[in-house]
């Protein structure tokens, strides 16, 4: 009743089996255990085969999934079961190839640091976290277990697919709804894309940074939905409204233009209705409609972003890909001393806020599905890498990329040295920062400051004792490679990061798309190119209203937007002719 009364209206429903972890029925593991994952398939057959005629059916294995514990939800963190204990070992002898056991842990106890009847255990949960001195922790290991839960979760995933795909239909379409979970440690788009065939993300949480978080989840190779988003109860110490309705609306309406415009499949609000049942306190309030039924400020934007959504992105031709693409350091994103979230924070920020380049993203184990050759490729602050990972870069470069690098690159996944920057003549040791830095770029020198923890946990390059840092460059085949000694996207001051991309952007010949007459780092311009149109995000983040006046460089053609305080607009540009197409504005349109 319910899937064809949503027929009638013309809504398609997208339907999830399980949440958080799939059901176990009787299971130890429910991903690994075969008792488990049977009942799991058989339950999804049942479903899937009563509607398998209906191609306006997309299923849902999941809402925001951990891996591998029932236990720890939201965290990746070992089951301890004989199940996984069986799989771990499996996965480490396919990964690292050995002749016996006795080779694969002496090879174990060199990466890890172990000692060799160590070696084969799951990490321990003290192992997941940061400390000064582990003592007897072998926190190498939690990389690792974190690449074995994704690669557990997509097998996991590839088998629900494939019951899907025996019992229905091959027109159904098949996804995971996961959270910014992620974007870190947690079953991530980067790994799972392949066996689905749109990712997904929700956008609750981040609210600072809801660009990098379509940045990071969307694949080269397939549709991102922004499958669940809007605005968690927020509360002040003494239990009153964080934000106001109208304050909660500017947010959602900052979320869904950026929705829409950053290479994703749209969004879905939620929810519809508030549910005053809902035992949770942040999430009671969440809804388009009071409990007495009447609207919120929110549903005025959602219906104004789905107006213009209907009458103006129809026939825009395919999208274009960025001319710049991020690698995401997973292997330091995946270390219990992580810093490559905040690097990768810095770099979309830097590059679209303040050089005014839309930039996308692969992953250092996805890197084989970026099928084109960016003019500029960025690996922001990795401080370790994998062998195929470098080389595979390298290739891209040799292809006429330009490779912008920063920080110490010389040790692969496992902090053991490799000669990398050797290849280009240079010679440096690794020596953790000092408090303030200098960098030169070009003629000039910038200081970058490291302050708080950051000078006893980040690292730099040092190829002259004694020398301030200097921006090197080097020839490789029909591109190059700009390598920063120094991890300046980690510096606490942004402005050596915008200098910096802005010459590595000179570099690999990429401008942006239009001119703004007043440069504000407080508000992003987000220009989307489709074939025959390119679609603007406005959002400013600023606390008071601003005119926004720039000029589309390929027509010509002048956009003048008017934004209050906090707000968003979109705007769509004719390549051809230069016609503005269609306009969402919270407030009346200028001219122009």
């Amino acid at each position: 009743a319910f899937l064809l009364s949503a027929r009638r209206h013309d809504v398609p429903v997208i339907f999830t089996f399980f949440a958080f972890v799939p059901e176990s029925w009787g299971g130890a593991n429910p991903y690994i255990d075969p008792r488990a994952v049977e009942a799991q398939k058989e339950f999804i057959s049942r479903v899937v085969k009563r509607y398998r005629e209906m191609n306006d059916v997309i299923w849902d294995l999941i809402n925001e999934p951990s891996c591998c514990s029932p236990g720890r939800l939201w965290q990746t963190r070992p089951n301890y079961d004989e199940h996984e204990t069986r799989a771990w070992h499996e996965w480490l002898r396919e990964r690292f190839a050995t002749e016996t056991d006795e080779d694969l842990e002496a090879k174990l106890a060199e990466l890890w640091r172990t000692l060799p009847d160590e070696a084969l255990a799951l990490p321990q949960l003290q192992e997941f976290g940061d400390r000064n001195i582990f003592e007897g922790l072998r926190p190498l290991k939690t990389m690792e277990y974190r690449l074995f839960a994704n690669d557990v979760f997509t097998r996991w995933a590839q088998e629900m697919v494939a019951t899907i795909r025996e019992t229905g239909g091959p027109q159904q379409l098949v996804t995971v709804g996961q959270d910014e979970g992620g974007t870190y440690e947690r079953p991530a788009p980067m790994f799972h894309g392949p066996v689905v065939d749109f990712t997904s993300n929700h956008t609750w949480w981040l609210n600072d940074d809801l660009l990098w978080d379509s940045v990071v989840t969307k694949t080269p190779d397939r549709p991102n939905l922004i499958s669940e988003t809007g605005i968690m109860f927020y509360e002040r110490i003494d239990g009153s409204a964080w934000r106001t309705e109208h304050e909660s609306r500017d947010l959602l309406e900052r979320k869904l233009v950026l929705a829409v415009a950053t290479d994703t499949a749209g969004f879905i609000e939620w929810i519809w209705n508030t549910n005053p049942y809902m035992p949770l306190d942040n999430e009671a309030a969440i809804g388009l409609l009071r409990t007495d039924g009447s609207a919120k400020p929110e549903l005025q934007v959602l219906e104004g972003i789905a107006k213009f959504v209907a009458e103006s992105m129809r026939d825009l031709g395919p999208r274009e890909p960025e001319p710049v693409v991020m690698l995401i350091p997973h292997s330091h994103m995946f270390s219990v001393r992580n810093f490559a979230t905040a690097a990768t924070q810095r770099c979309v920020r830097a590059m679209h806020y303040h050089c005014r380049v839309t930039m996308g993203a692969v992953g250092e184990y996805a890197l084989d599905r970026l099928d084109y050759v960016p003019k500029l490729l960025i690996l922001p602050s990795p401080r370790i890498l994998t062998e195929a990972a470098w080389r595979r870069t390298l290739e891209l470069v040799r292809d006429g990329a330009t490779l912008l690098v920063t920080g110490p690159i010389d040790s692969d996944e496992h902090w053991l040295p490799v000669d990398r920057l050797e290849r280009f003549g240079v010679e440096a040791t690794v020596r953790p920062v000092a408090q303030e830095e200098h960098l030169g770029i070009g003629n000039m020198m910038y200081r970058l400051s490291y302050r708080g923890d950051k000078f006893q946990r980040l690292e730099k390059s040092v190829p002259a004792p004694g020398s301030p840092a200097r921006v090197a460059e080097f020839n490789e085949g029909r591109g190059k490679v700009i390598w920063s000694p120094l991890p300046v996207e980690l510096a606490d001051q942004v402005a050596p990061t915008t200098v910096l991309y802005r010459y590595a952007l000179a570099a690999a010949d990429v401008e942006p798309l239009f001119r703004v007459e007043r440069t504000d780092p407080g508000v992003l311009i987000y220009p989307a190119v489709y074939g025959e149109a390119v679609l603007y995000a406005i959002v400013s983040e600023l606390g008071s209203a601003t005119d926004v006046r720039l000029t589309h460089a390929e027509t010509g053609t002048p956009l003048e937007v008017a934004l209050p305080a906090g707000r968003a607009a979109l705007a769509l540009v004719g390549r051809s002719d230069g016609r503005t197409l269609g306009r969402y504005t919270p407030v009346a349109r200028s001219s122009g």
